[in-house]
């Protein structure tokens, strides 16, 4: 997959100590060759009632899935073990970094990477917004740089709400023949040049709609609400997701404009 090698490839430089530089699955040879002892190992450590989270959606009568929570889950054992502690802390970037990928393929990818805080910070919700303000199509400012003036075929972005700082990315594809170096720089100055070209009142305002429609939506499916609530328990507390929704909805123009000027820069 180009995509995923390429992001493996930026992570491993963005994160030179904490673990989010390392692929999940790891190498090929790890998956071929690790001992089975480890793997057991691995299972009695992670896989504890102290380590689980369990979150029921939909319409069901309270006091009876409590009580089938507590007859399938309540005997198991609470462990004797303490989880081990993580202590990498990644210092401060010192400075732009970069990689070259050649494989064989058709098509050609360029993508930036920017270090951000946790995704339980109080400046996350701006970044969302940021974030929203370059990718979204058509009416994005990565959009209309590089596909409509027909320097890439198509653009994305995102953000990673992690447990421990992570990560917002953008990127575009190009077929094999374009140029790159255009697409390259426009990308950059798109990203990187908001001091000269501001964040206006009018972008902020359509993100936050945008985001916080995707919230409402959320709330009304099941699956969706449930997910989502166990993926913010993973980044802190399942009660993020209501904290971070009325962060948005505070959101201002300055809020955006400021987290641009912090984390959008090349030493970052």
């Amino acid at each position: 997959n180009p995509g995923g090698g390429r992001r493996q490839r930026m992570m491993q430089l963005a994160f030179g100590w904490h673990n989010y530089g390392n692929s999940v699955i790891g190498a090929r040879s790890d998956i071929e060759n690790v001992p089975i002892e480890r793997l057991q190992a691995f299972y009695r450590t992670y896989y504890q009632p102290d380590n689980a989270v369990l979150v029921v959606g939909g319409n069901f009568d309270e006091r009876q899935a409590l009580g089938m929570v507590a007859r399938h889950f309540g005997s198991l054992p609470r462990p004797t073990r303490k989880l081990p502690g993580l202590y990498t802390t990644e210092p401060t970037q010192d400075g732009e970094r970069s990689v070259v990928l050649r494989r064989a393929g058709d098509t050609q990818m360029i993508g930036t990477l920017y270090r951000v805080p946790s995704g339980g910070h109080q400046d996350y919700p701006a970044i969302d917004v940021l974030v929203h303000v370059l990718a979204t199509q058509p009416t994005g400012r990565l959009h209309l740089a590089l596909v409509q003036k027909g320097l890439a075929s198509t653009i994305w972005g995102g953000e990673s709400a992690l447990h421990d700082p992570g990560i917002m990315f953008f990127g575009a594809v190009l077929r094999k023949t374009e140029p790159l170096e255009p697409a390259r720089e426009a990308l950059l100055s798109t990203t990187e040049q908001l001091l000269a070209e501001p964040v206006r009142e009018d972008e902020v305002a359509r993100a936050k709609i945008a985001l916080l429609n995707d919230f409402d939506k959320t709330q009304t499916d099941s699956l969706a609400l449930v997910s989502s609530l166990s993926e913010f328990s993973a980044s802190g507390d399942w009660r993020l997701f209501y904290l971070y929704r009325d962060r948005l909805r505070k959101v201002t123009v300055e809020d955006v404009r400021r987290v641009a000027g912090i984390y959008l820069k090349p030493a970052n």
